[in-house]
């Protein structure tokens, strides 16, 4: 279980390892060696990776509880998706993503422009994690359009990260 720093268990987390656990077992497990059914696996565990990246990035404000319950939460969520492909490490950049997060997480704002996690982050999550630092003067692009975080990260689904700084 995720304990938060306050010792709740963080909902999110287990509502989503029993989802999961749920479609492996009723759905997935029995077909484990179909290459389509492999490839469907990798595909929605990756997914699962770059939003859980993405709308993490979009917290504020994050105080130091909240960063200890989402390095819990990331440490969880490895293991959550390991009934749909294993080893977690092969899905590639989406999995690397979410282990730099981590330490960003707890790095002063001074120290991220020199750390080796923005080589492995897109820019458009380390951008957004500086804003969650920031007074809430400073809005969040969403938040400047009307968008709420959710239409703002569909939108950032379809479009690159060049189209995203335009």
């Amino acid at each position: 279980k995720t304990l938060d720093a306050c010792g709740a268990e963080s909902q999110y987390m287990q509502d989503l390892h029993h989802k999961i656990n749920d479609l492996h077992a009723e759905f997935l497990g029995s077909y484990s060696t179909s290459p389509v059914l492999v490839s469907f696996k990798k595909t929605l565990a990756t997914r699962v990776l770059s939003q859980f990246t993405r709308h993490v990035s979009l917290i504020r404000p994050l105080e130091e509880a909240g960063k200890l319950k989402l390095a819990a939460d990331i440490t969880q969520l490895e293991y959550a998706l390991s009934p749909l492909f294993q080893p977690v490490e092969g899905l590639g950049a989406s999995y690397r993503q979410l282990r730099a997060l981590k330490p960003l997480l707890f790095l002063d704002t001074a120290q991220i422009s020199s750390s080796p996690e923005v080589d492995i982050l897109p820019p458009s999550i380390i951008l957004h994690h500086l804003f969650s630092r920031c007074p809430s003067e400073l809005l969040f692009p969403h938040m400047r359009m009307g968008w709420t975080a959710q239409q703002y990260s569909n939108w950032l689904e379809v479009h690159s990260e060049e189209e995203a700084w335009a």
